[in-house]
């Protein structure tokens, strides 16, 4: 197939979704085409080594959103927002028209990172294959911001968001939970199209000393690094061992606001930023445990690499991660409890071969169940389907 493929994600685990799905495509002999606002991250995960041709259009940085998202917007915030979304949407206008023009067979949308839902959905005259890692959640997701925001933020973005998905040909989900939440949000059905992880690169290194405690996330509140903090604190100081964030992306005031947290709990925070996967990996490999408390996350890579990398889990259970973890036996389930976080990583601090047998179990559950030679078949049957007119 010829497959035009669009997308304006910032750096983390959509972007290494996205660059999977373009890698395995490309390997069946696709013939891939990019288009992407200037916007998106391509310094994170770069996919253009795997499309024949990229079409970028220009578009200059965006207002302050943190501080909109938090509630406490400047007072010309919202025209400048206006201003700004008015060359999102010039931009995915002229993108929709190149695409057009490029004469493929299927559009491949990943999500914009202003509107959720891209406004190309809306004008592509091609067949389009709309990839929801997550819904609009800043409209919805009591999380993500205040209750004020979120009603204006419904009213303004969401019913773009939600506008522009229900124009899409097909809607894939990441997860159950994702596709359950798009069905709520747009009332459209959305077929669930894990993604995978490359078992290749993630992998268990041997010989070497585990090196406590590990999250992986962005320095953001729905993360859950907070609870983890305060969780861990409850562990006795002498058995509490460090603990190692490794973030991609986040806002200084949540990394200042963890720091003070840290320091009040007695926790050893040691904090990593846009770490090359190597590095990634190797940390995965030395952590005696991986922890895990995002909140309603749709899905949730950081288990499974975990789990590639042969290392148990101890996660909240909560959004996609559910569909992830198998509790007791490649990780521990807890709700979110400070204090049942607490024990279940405490428990497996004190027998680490309960913890190796769990992340051996992991280890094959990930390799038997999550390639990306699955994932990209039902990709690559979703996508022919739509191309080519047959009823799913």
């Amino acid at each position: 197939m010829r497959i035009a493929v669009f997308h304006d994600l910032p750096s983390g685990g959509a972007k290494r979704v996205l660059q999977a799905q373009l890698r395995g495509l490309g390997e069946r002999g696709h013939e891939l085409l990019l288009f992407v606002p200037a916007s998106a991250d391509e310094s994170f995960l770069p996919t253009a080594p795997f499309v024949r041709q990229v079409t970028t259009l220009p578009l200059p940085a965006p207002p302050d959103r943190a501080r909109v998202l938090e509630g406490r917007p400047a007072p010309l915030d919202p025209l400048r927002w206006l201003a700004y979304l008015g060359r999102v949407h010039a931009a995915a206008r002229k993108l929709a028209a190149a695409i057009d023009d490029a004469a493929c067979d299927v559009v491949l949308v990943h999500p914009s990172q202003f509107t959720q839902g891209p406004w190309v959905l809306r004008w592509l005259r091609t067949p389009t294959m709309y990839y929801c890692h997550e819904p609009l959640r800043a409209a919805y997701d009591p999380f993500v911001t205040t209750a004020w925001m979120r009603l204006l933020i419904r009213a303004s973005l969401g019913r773009i968001d939600r506008r522009n998905v229900r124009a899409a040909g097909r809607v894939l989900a990441n997860s159950r939970f994702t596709a359950e939440a798009v069905r709520a949000i747009y009332d459209v059905p959305a077929a669930v199209a894990y993604p995978g992880i490359d078992a290749e690169r993630f992998r268990p290194v041997n010989g070497i000393e585990r090196q406590g405690l590990l999250t992986v996330g962005a320095l953001l509140r729905i993360k859950g690094l907070d609870f983890i903090v305060r969780a861990l604190g409850r562990i006795p100081a002498a058995e509490r061992p460090p603990l190692t964030v490794i973030a991609d992306r986040g806002r200084a005031a949540e990394r200042a606001r963890l720091d003070r947290l840290a320091s009040r709990s007695g926790v050893d925070l040691r904090l990593r930023t846009r770490v090359d996967d190597d590095a990634l990996i190797d940390a995965y490999a030395r952590a005696s445990i991986v922890l895990y408390a995002a909140r309603n996350e749709p899905l949730g890579l950081v288990p499974l690499e975990a789990m590639a990398c042969g290392r148990p889990v101890v996660a909240v259970a909560d959004g996609g991660v559910v569909e992830t973890v198998q509790d007791g036996v490649t990780g521990v389930l807890v709700p979110r409890d400070e204090e049942r976080f607490a024990h279940a990583v405490a428990g497996l601090l004190r027998d680490p071969e309960r913890a190796d047998e769990l992340g051996r179990n992991g280890l094959a559950m990930v390799r038997r169940d999550w390639t990306w030679e699955g994932a990209v078949d039902t990709l690559e049957r979703e996508l022919a389907a739509l191309a080519y007119g047959e009823k799913r």
